[in-house]
């Protein structure tokens, strides 16, 4: 049996650490701080980068999420659990004006989402034709403001979701 990986980032924590590391520095009375506690320091950075990344791996029986560095599942989804995918534009609105995400929601027979995926920072694109070959993929690409509850599989997905039919062998 063939898996298909690709291994993907998340730097939100990386950068908020190191951030907070320059703030730290930037202030004359905590400037010793970060220096005298080196080896925290180090550990925390470590830390933040193995939870960072993650994996995909998909095969004929479904699609596991995982982090890269140990073997702990984040999800793990079987195709009869996934009733299909689709495109997301998750549109943030912040404090310094309104960021987008670009996501890939699969979405389970209960119409929320169980799996959400980043699409930015990903290697191996081959993944996706795939996911294609095992799933159905709606033919509208989303555009959601401020999806907080609704990617968390927290609250259904909007009904304008529109999903081909497959012909059946």
């Amino acid at each position: 049996m063939k898996n298909y990986k690709s291994l993907g980032f998340n730097f939100t924590l990386i950068f908020l650490y190191l951030i907070s590391i320059f703030l730290i520095l930037k202030d004359s009375e905590n400037s010793n701080l970060v220096t005298d506690n080196i080896a925290y320091t180090i550990l925390i950075l470590i830390t933040i980068i193995v939870v960072s990344t993650n994996e995909i791996i998909v095969d004929r029986d479904g699609i596991i999420k995982k982090f890269y560095f140990f073997p702990i599942k984040i999800r793990n989804k079987t195709w009869k659990e996934i009733k299909y995918y689709v495109e997301v534009d998750e549109e943030y609105n912040g404090q310094y004006g309104k960021s987008i995400k670009k996501r890939i929601w699969f979405i389970d027979e209960d119409d929320k989402v169980c799996l959400r995926i980043n699409k930015k920072l990903r290697f191996n694109e081959e993944v996706w034709s795939i996911i294609d070959k095992y799933e159905d993929k709606a033919e509208n690409k989303l555009t959601i403001s401020d999806p907080y509850l609704m990617c968390r599989g927290w609250t259904k997905v909007n009904e304008y979701i529109k999903t081909k039919d497959k012909p059946k062998p």
